[in-house]
């Protein structure tokens, strides 16, 4: 006996068996939402997949449908490819602003074909947030702010020249480590280094020079 005259009496008793379409893409539980031909419990049920398939299935495939109640509803076969869709776009006039989305990919843009486009909220806030990746690219990019708060596990600066500019510098860490590969200098009214364990200076050459009085104060000075 072959496999279809084994399934083929278990599948006459059953309370729906039949086609079906799915009315959106395959859930990441391996469930879909189909709607039946009008048999069976109700017409828009949830199914569990039960056949292998190459790719989740999609909004608009007809899938064979099979099971006793609306809780126990089954998908064992693909009967069609999903539907194309077309992306939705709205505002489509090259003179306005367009907002267009692919339900396929699941992507949106939002864009403006001439002139600046402004995002404003005169009493609230702007919330810019994504699971992933936020990226801002521009000619140059400026912030206005009373206040800036960066949040972050990992920081990279990628620059050629970085310029600061500041009233006031504070900056407190365990360790910090840093390599010039050719020239270190800074320029000040005055300088202050405190230590509170060793201070090591090593250098190839060391030239000290003060133009009035250079003083080196210990309890013991080696010198050689």
């Amino acid at each position: 006996m072959n496999l279809a005259q084994r399934v083929a009496p278990l599948l006459r008793d059953t309370r729906y068996f039949g086609p079906a379409v799915t009315t959106e893409d395959e859930r990441e539980d391996g469930r879909v939402l189909v709607r039946m031909d009008g048999r069976g419990p109700r017409p828009l049920c949830t199914a569990h997949v039960a056949v292998p398939r190459p790719a989740p299935l999609a909004m608009g495939q007809e899938v064979l449908l099979a099971g006793d109640n609306a809780d126990e509803l089954y998908v064992i076969g693909v009967l069609s490819p999903p539907k194309t869709r077309e992306p939705a776009e709205f505002n489509t006039r090259p003179d306005e602003v367009q907002f267009e989305y692919d339900p396929r990919s699941k992507k949106g843009r939002l864009s403006m074909p001439h002139g600046s486009l402004d995002l404003v909220a005169e009493e609230g806030d702007i919330n810019l947030r994504a699971a992933k990746n936020v990226r801002i690219d521009g000619q140059s990019v400026e912030m206005n702010s009373n206040e800036l708060t960066v949040r972050t596990n990992t920081s990279r600066w990628i620059a050629d020249r970085v310029e600061t500019l500041a009233g006031t510098v504070v900056e407190r860490a365990k360790n910090t480590y840093r390599a010039v590969e050719r020239l270190s200098q800074t320029t000040a009214g005055r300088m202050r280094t405190l230590v509170d364990e060793t201070y090591h200076f090593k250098s190839k050459r060391a030239f000290l020079k003060s133009e009035e009085d250079f003083k080196i104060k210990g309890d013991k000075i080696h010198l050689g």
